[in-house]
């Protein structure tokens, strides 16, 4: 709309003989600044509504448009309105010619990954039920503690096999195989079931990641108050998460280029970059919980009442399908929901703002040079969203301190993401064939081939099978410090993937 300031202390003559006060085509410095002229002659701050409220029949303005001592003051008689549009008729859907194409590509992409994923599962899966008698590795499917049990009991490790040679032999460098007692604590917390290591990085980046957000709450209640606006909590839960021209990041060379498109495709990056650390973290979440429910699930096969099946991917005979979200439902939805929550809260904590430039009046005429774009952020959102990221890490630290197993040896818990240590307890007696298709337990038999009296802890079918007793005497892994460092294990895992694809892309383009 237009707007007339009609002055009762000032004529044209003195002001130079013009009758033009300010004037100016809008633009970045003035649509999330367009109102600031209206508290030139006040003190220093932002120009709000509730600000300008104030001023009643004393409203008066600065010549020059900084301050009141550089000119001389107007006072305002009244008012002159011209006819403005109605915005809600103005809507429109805002897409970027640049950042469009690429998330199309990056999603079909994706979609073909997951297809691709699928394909070969099916064909391994077919594959393994139609030649049974084929002893292929390559036919085997690894994502569960459930499939590595069952593929050990399937083919028990040659250096598993002759019990009594192995008595401190090496079965890798991590576990060794060797005749201990059984030392069970009757109460041993969650938090054992992982690594100190582990621990210690994914609390080192969750720390991070809400110093990052307390940061950013502290520099946006900061601006607030030294642009004397009310940074009070009422104030903050009033203004809701409702965009404000205030609430604006004014580092204007985090986004400086010459092209639009490339301004506007690191805003989204800047905005979105809070969403991929949440994403980033949620992996070392889950990674700890996950960690947890497995030494949960192995520590429940040495419970003498019942026997269970395993848990695979791809189930046979009496053997359970695997969790649908890898997590049991209790776990799943929640962590899933709470993740969504903060998801939900970071984007309405930063976010992309886009304007269209209109022309004054009720017709609708576009000034798409003065178009333009900026990041904006929300107390209220800010708060909210760190706030529910420290609830989830003390949440998963509480729950790793108060939950306790029963009665198992500390380092017994970890051995269930142990492939090694998986192998030396998947090596049941000749007479208890496809236990890997029939509930099982794990627990104590005797080794029928040795001559001297011994025992060893296993997976086993058996009715009489022996549960573990404190003190008793049997072949069992053990943890060492001797297996290789994270990196050199990260490596290798890379390694077999590279190695993986390689040959997964070699059998196509055959």
């Amino acid at each position: 709309m237009s707007l007339v300031i009609v002055a009762n202390n000032q004529t044209s003559t003195q002001n130079n003989g013009s009758s033009l006060l300010y004037g100016w085509l809008a633009g970045w410095d003035s649509w999330n600044r367009a109102g600031l002229w209206v508290c030139t002659a006040q003190e220093s701050g932002w120009c709000t509504q509730d600000r300008t409220s104030t001023f009643g029949e004393q409203w008066v303005l600065s010549t020059n448009g900084t301050n009141a001592s550089a000119g001389s003051l107007i006072s305002v008689d009244y008012c002159l309105v011209g006819q403005g549009g109605d915005n809600s008729q103005r809507c429109g859907i805002h897409y970027s010619a640049y950042i469009l194409p690429l998330v199309c590509i990056c999603t079909f992409f994706e979609g073909l990954l997951v297809f691709w994923t699928w394909l070969e599962h099916r064909k391994k899966t077919n594959f393994s039920q139609y030649h049974t008698n084929v002893k292929d590795n390559i036919t085997k499917t690894m994502v569960t503690m459930g499939d590595t049990v069952a593929d050990y009991l399937e083919t028990p490790d040659i250096l598993g096999k002759d019990d009594l040679d192995l008595k401190g032999a090496a079965i890798s460098r991590s576990v060794d195989l060797k005749k201990m007692r059984w030392t069970p604590r009757d109460e041993v917390p969650w938090f054992k079931a992982v690594s100190v290591p582990v621990w210690t990085l994914s609390l080192i980046l969750f720390a991070m990641g809400l110093t990052i957000g307390s940061t950013c709450l502290g520099m946006a209640i900061d601006w607030t108050k030294r642009n004397l606006l009310d940074a009070s909590p009422s104030a903050i839960w009033q203004q809701g998460l409702q965009v404000e021209e205030t609430h604006l990041v004014q580092a204007r060379w985090l986004f400086a280029s010459s092209s639009t498109g490339l301004v506007l495709l690191s805003q989204v990056l800047f905005a979105n970059g809070f969403q991929l650390m949440v994403s980033f973290l949620y992996l070392f979440y889950n990674n700890i919980i996950t960690r947890q429910l497995v030494a949960a699930e192995w520590i429940r096969f040495l419970k003498p009442k019942g026997k269970k099946s395993l848990r695979v991917s791809s189930p046979v005979g009496m053997q359970r399908s695997s969790y649908m979200l890898s997590l049991p439902m209790s776990y799943s939805i929640p962590l899933m929901m709470a993740f969504m929550l903060l998801h939900w809260l970071v984007s309405q904590s930063v976010f992309i703002i886009q304007t269209t430039a209109l022309g004054p009046g009720p017709q609708i005429y576009r000034l798409q040079t003065y178009d333009d774009s900026a990041v904006g952020y929300s107390v209220l959102g800010i708060i909210l969203s760190t706030t529910t990221g420290a609830i989830l890490v003390v949440g998963l630290v509480v729950n790793a301190i108060v939950r306790k197993f029963k009665d198992v040896p500390p380092e017994f818990l970890a051995m269930g993401t142990k492939s090694a240590a998986i192998s030396a307890v998947c090596h049941p007696p000749p007479n208890d064939k496809d236990a890997r298709l029939f509930p099982l337990t794990m627990g104590v038999v005797p080794i029928l081939d040795s001559g001297a009296a011994s025992s060893r802890l296993t997976f086993s079918t058996l009715v009489d099978i022996q549960e573990p007793r404190d003190g008793m005497k049997c072949l069992q892994p053990v943890v060492t410090n001797q297996g290789p460092g994270t990196y050199s294990r990260l490596a290798k895992r890379i390694q077999i993937i590279v190695i993986s694809w390689q040959r997964s892309i070699a059998k196509y383009l055959r």
